[in-house]
């Protein structure tokens, strides 16, 4: 009974200590850093009209607040919803931010408006046609100012539609809000290929690469069409500039896993001959395409070394090392490779 009554003691202590050896261990899994882009990083406006600036978050489930400041408002301002206002001729620069510090800005450049001439009245010594609408005429005559339109992806252009009166009629002042304009249910992807939105004047913005056609009306008119084309936006890669690897704020030529580490956000950046990171207009990670090394896994298969997605770069369940290579697909002579690990 002694032997019994000194073993029970024991026992509580042992069964304590294995208890609190049984805690859960802290989730160090990486927080991946939101970063945020624009849909256009200038753009060009005349006083008094508006072009709202869409916010894309990485990753895409990303939920952080964006505040957006302007750097002049007698310049140009901004709501909340990315709404940038013309208010007077000059430059200004529009920002959104992210609580965690990442930020992208769009320059602003306020043009005055256009001055427009008016249509001069028909003379009647010169003759033409000066045909009536109970005449079987039709009191006016529409036309685009261009024959055809381009616009780069994520940029918008402005668009004139010039009216003129036929025979003894004439163009009323407000005649330019009576005008519709639309474009030819053309889509890409699912997607159009270009948007008009409407202020003073119409201005399209080109969403996807593609050709639509933009077609004009007006009550008393024929209408008219126009073809427009969205073209990949331009950019100009720096002499002497090479593809590199960013992992957070550093230039990475290796990047080594465990094998049951989480995703690390792996950028694909263009960089000088310092490795500073060069902020080329019109390029972003999603312009590179990648080669991932393949290993074989335990079954003697080839498979992928890792997994990359917009969750980042991540082990794929197989040990080994091998290098990743980057090509730009804009220009596939810039290309970039970094030796990938997963022990």
């Amino acid at each position: 009974m002694k032997l019994k009554n000194l073993l029970l003691p024991l026992f509580a202590v042992l069964t304590i200590f294995a208890m609190g050896s049984c805690k859960p261990k802290a989730d160090n899994t990486p927080t991946v850093k939101t970063t945020i882009k624009l849909s256009q990083v200038s753009v060009e406006l005349e006083e008094g009209k508006s072009i709202k600036l869409n916010a894309t978050l990485t990753p895409s489930d990303a939920k952080e607040a964006i505040t957006w400041e302007t750097s002049n408002k007698e310049i140009a301002t901004v709501k909340n919803d990315g709404t940038v206002t013309a208010v007077k001729a000059g430059e200004a620069t529009i920002t959104a931010k992210l609580a965690n510090g990442n930020s992208a800005t769009c320059k602003v450049n306020v043009k005055a408006p256009k001055k427009v001439e008016p249509t001069p009245a028909p003379n009647p010594d010169q003759g033409g046609d000066k045909k009536k609408p109970d005449e079987g005429g039709k009191p006016y005559t529409i036309k685009f100012e261009k024959d055809s339109y381009t616009v780069e992806k994520g940029k918008s252009i402005e668009v004139k539609v010039i009216v003129t009166a036929n025979g003894d009629n004439e163009v009323p002042a407000d005649i330019q809000s009576k005008i519709a304009l639309e474009t030819r249910i053309e889509k890409v992807n699912g997607k159009d290929v270009a948007i008009i939105s409407k202020g003073r004047g119409f201005s399209i913005t080109g969403e996807n690469i593609g050709k639509t056609i933009l077609k004009a009306s007006l009550e008393g008119a024929e209408s008219i069409e126009c073809p427009v084309e969205v073209i990949e936006a331009k950019f100009d890669i720096p002499q002497g500039a090479k593809v590199a690897f960013q992992l957070e704020d550093e230039i990475i030529t290796e990047l080594t896993f465990g094998f049951y580490d989480s995703a690390k956000w792996v950028s694909i950046v263009f960089v000088n001959d310092k490795n500073e990171v060069l902020e080329i207009e019109g390029v972003s990670s999603d312009d590179f395409t990648v080669d991932i090394p393949k290993v074989k896994n335990a079954d003697g298969n080839e498979q992928d070394l890792i997994k990359t997605s917009f969750n980042g770069w991540e082990p794929n369940g197989v040990k080994g090392s091998g290098t990743l290579k980057a090509t730009f697909t804009k220009n596939p002579d810039y290309k970039g490779e970094i030796k990938v690990t997963v022990k």
